[in-house]
């Protein structure tokens, strides 16, 4: 099923199809886009848009003035939660600021957008966030007026990564609408790609993980995705005597777990048996004492606090080396949560 999230019914020329949204909304449902969400940008057209969607149940609504309409009836808190309060409006807006249009009126525009803020959390109902060349503005009034409470989206994402990844943290999602398919004026370049990318130390191992997403594609990859994976049931798991110890250096004792097709490598046995068999033809001692794993576990602890710290650090430098003496990263005390997400 497909939900078109935002668009403007009361806008279309309907003319071609009889003068009535229904048709529309056949074609829509024709290329399997089933749900809609008609978003509003005045008041004054409010009811008419209200009347004219009434028969279609795949239809919600939002309520709101868009920023760059000055000529109509200015929103209130009152009016707006009025109308809100209909169980077809599921969204306040759109609203937000557009100093691209109209930085003259970024006074009104930011009045306006917090009436709308307020309106929405009185509600519980997220915002539909209209937001272009206004970037320290919009997040820092988002920020004020507590608009995390009920989150949202950024329509038309038009800015950097740096904003996606600040409006991500006040609980906003980031729509890369039609516009990624227009092109840089100066480049010629149409937008690729965004991609994420994540480590862990693992029982398998480290794990590297990485994921794309663009106009068309999608891939991720996984350092430990294996060729192979088997489901393990309750049944399964239940019956041995330790599922745990059953499954050697599985994530999970049930579920979907990787069968890695060579460990050998992939847990460092072939690297061990080189260093042992280097260490005979030299006459030297090979047994791995307890010095060598206390700088294996402050090299992974020493890795998880440049990723805390989210910089490079200097394993030579004195202070750094007294710090890992008694650093014990979030992961290793259970609280990962704090760095994962």
């Amino acid at each position: 099923m497909l939900i078109d999230s935002h668009c403007h019914l009361d806008r279309l020329d309907l003319a071609p199809l009889g003068g009535s949204i229904g048709g529309a909304l056949e074609l829509a449902a024709a290329a399997g886009v089933t749900q809609v969400l008609s978003v509003a940008t005045d008041l004054e057209g409010w009811p008419a848009l209200a009347r004219m969607t009434d028969p279609y149940t795949q239809v919600a609504l939002s309520v709101g003035v868009h920023p760059s309409e000055e000529g109509g009836r200015p929103p209130t808190r009152a009016e707006l939660v009025a109308l809100g309060r209909a169980a077809r409006v599921v969204a306040i807006g759109e609203t937000g600021l557009d100093y691209h249009y109209g930085a003259d009126s970024a006074a009104r525009q930011q009045d306006w957008f917090r009436i709308h803020i307020a309106a929405a959390r009185e509600l519980g109902k997220p915002l539909i966030v209209h937001t272009r060349q206004a970037r320290a503005d919009t997040l820092r009034i988002l920020a004020e007026e507590g608009a995390a409470e009920v989150g949202g989206v950024l329509h038309c994402f038009t800015e950097d990564w740096d904003m996606a990844q600040q409006a991500l943290e006040l609980n906003f999602y980031v729509s890369f609408s039609g516009i990624v398919t227009f092109k840089n004026p100066e480049t010629g370049q149409l937008v690729q790609a965004q991609f994420t990318n994540s480590w862990m130390y693992d029982k398998q191992g480290l794990r590297l993980m990485m994921d794309g997403l663009g106009p068309g594609y999608a891939f991720e990859l996984n350092s430990l995705k294996s060729p192979l994976e088997i489901f393990i049931g309750d049944q399964a798991a239940e019956a041995a005597a330790d599922s745990e110890l059953a499954l050697e250096k599985s994530t999970a004792s049930r579920g979907l777990l990787a069968v890695e097709t060579n460990e050998a490598d992939l847990y460092g046995y072939v690297d061990e048996i080189q260093d042992a068999v280097k260490c005979f033809t030299e006459g030297k001692d090979g047994f791995l004492n307890f010095e060598y794993g206390a700088k294996i576990t402050m090299l992974c602890q020493a890795a998880y606090m440049a990723a805390e710290k989210g910089k490079t650090i200097d394993l030579t430098d004195p202070a750094v080396q007294e710090e890992l003496k008694t650093y014990t990263s979030l992961i290793a005390q259970g609280r990962g949560g704090e760095v994962l997400f």
